[in-house]
């Protein structure tokens, strides 16, 4: 689905009443049902954390995005980092601007803050995502390994 002229996007910062939509998109992002407890838990501290943003994109008060970015201070860096942890677009939106907008939203929610760049990292399986970070000014820079416990 494609957005109208006449169909505004309206951008926020998540707040506790938020917790199902935000669950959702998660899961749809991961292919999977998460653990709700802890999902509970870790969205609860999460949206109130000021080094937390948890960001939403609406269309006529329905939720067609969200993505978090955390603050990250990490030694390798001579200032603060923020990484795009994760961000979703409702399969229905994606190709309509929604995405781009919204990192044009979270632009706007740090402008005032002093930190030295965005990173993120995405599945090697996401193609169109990865066209899609390029396209917004992202470079491919890092590999970034995982190693589960067994």
């Amino acid at each position: 689905m494609s957005l109208e002229k006449n169909e505004e996007l309206v951008f926020r910062r998540a707040d506790p009443e938020d917790l199902q939509e935000v669950y959702s998109f998660v899961c749809t992002l991961e292919e999977k049902e998460m653990n709700y407890e802890k999902f509970c838990s870790r969205f609860r501290n999460q949206v109130i954390s000021p080094d937390i943003l948890l960001l939403l994109a609406e269309r006529a008060g329905k939720p067609v995005g969200f993505l978090s970015c955390h603050l990250q201070n990490v030694l390798h860096h001579d200032g603060d980092i923020y990484e795009i942890v994760e961000f979703i677009v409702s399969p229905e939106y994606r190709g309509s601007g929604v995405g781009k907008k919204m990192l044009g939203f979270l632009d706007l929610q740090l402008k005032d803050r002093d930190y030295e760049l965005i990173e993120l990292a995405s599945n090697v399986r996401r193609d169109r995502a990865h066209q899609f970070y390029e396209q917004q000014g992202f470079n491919r820079s890092h590999f970034k390994f995982t190693k589960y416990k067994h």
